[in-house]
């Protein structure tokens, strides 16, 4: 990269595979933050789920078995809640585009 210095960052390249590159790459979607910014391949993955019920740590096994080369510490369905927002959330919480709706501590509803 000629010397460049750059962050690391996350990347979904064009077969939906999941890395850490420098943010120098191309062609690729970069991911920066937080798991927040994968609401699209969240989606995809918790389509088959839809309508039920998940302790936090089984959404995470789910997660961790799709992509198992990240750190599924990343990944937090409050993040992606209809009823719950904390600082980071993805800008669908709290909105009718929502992936998870909270019903308890550590559970939650695939929407």
């Amino acid at each position: 990269m000629g010397g460049r210095q750059g962050t690391e960052a996350l990347v979904v390249d064009s077969q939906r595979h999941v890395r850490s590159v420098n943010q120098y790459d191309k062609g690729d979607r970069i991911m920066t933050n937080s798991f927040a910014k994968f609401h699209d391949e969240i989606k995809l993955l918790m389509a088959r789920h839809k309508g039920k019920e998940y302790r936090f740590t089984k959404l995470r096994e789910i997660f961790q078995a799709e992509y198992p080369n990240l750190n599924a510490d990343w990944f937090l369905p409050s993040d992606h809640c209809i009823n719950h927002k904390c600082k980071g959330s993805c800008d669908c919480s709290m909105t009718d585009r929502a992936l998870f709706e909270r019903v308890g501590y550590g559970k939650y509803v695939v929407l």
